[in-house]
């Protein structure tokens, strides 16, 4: 998540970039077609990132539970993408320096909103911590060790069944199937394979 942020951030910084260099040459009364040409290439890299972005928070957002603050946010960035694309497609038609600078000026008030959007983005607790998915009755999990000991203690009792073990606290699972002690038990779940929950 965070590199498609920092893409975004990029492509807001290139664009604004284009929109200064853009006017400063329209008010000097240059080509008007090329300014505008070149204005609709970088605002629609921008549009690309931020659908990016979008699509990135809508698959992190379904992984969460209820989170009206990235919902609202999700509702937003699609608002801004549609207040650029209006600007960014009439720049394809655009005749004079005033019709260019006009279309910049409505793209210049949607990246300072997207700025703000991106910053109140950055803070949100769900994209910098961990995530926590959705727990279905099913997929709660009873036991939930907190040192590879515990987890090796779980493993070698044969009334607990692996799929009831949450491993995600625990970083190191080397050698948590190769102790000695449990006898057979341990030997025929020695072909089980552990695999840590997908976050």
């Amino acid at each position: 998540m965070q590199e498609v942020l920092e893409k975004l951030e990029q492509e807001v910084k290139s664009a604004k970039r284009a929109g200064r260099l853009a006017r400063g040459m329209l008010e000097e009364g240059l080509d008007a077609g090329a300014e505008a040409k070149d204005l609709h290439a970088k605002f629609s890299a921008l549009v690309g990132a931020l659908t990016h972005l979008s699509q990135a928070l809508e698959n992190h957002y379904a992984s969460l539970e209820d989170d009206t603050e990235l919902e609202k946010v999700l509702i937003l960035l699609k608002r801004l993408r549609a207040k650029i694309n209006t600007p960014l497609a009439s720049l394809e038609q655009v005749s004079t320096a005033k019709e260019v600078l006009d279309s910049l000026a409505s793209l210049e008030k949607s990246v300072f909103d997207l700025e703000g959007v991106l910053m109140a983005l950055k803070e949100h607790p769900a994209l910098s911590a961990p995530t926590t998915t959705k727990a279905t009755p099913k997929m709660a999990k009873k036991y939930c060790p907190q040192s590879k000991e515990e987890l090796k203690k779980l493993v070698a009792d044969e009334s607990v069944h692996l799929g009831e073990i949450d491993i995600s606290q625990i970083t190191d699972l080397s050698f948590v199937f190769s102790h000695t002690t449990g006898g057979g038990g341990v030997r025929r779940r020695r072909s089980r394979t552990l695999h840590p929950p997908k976050l």
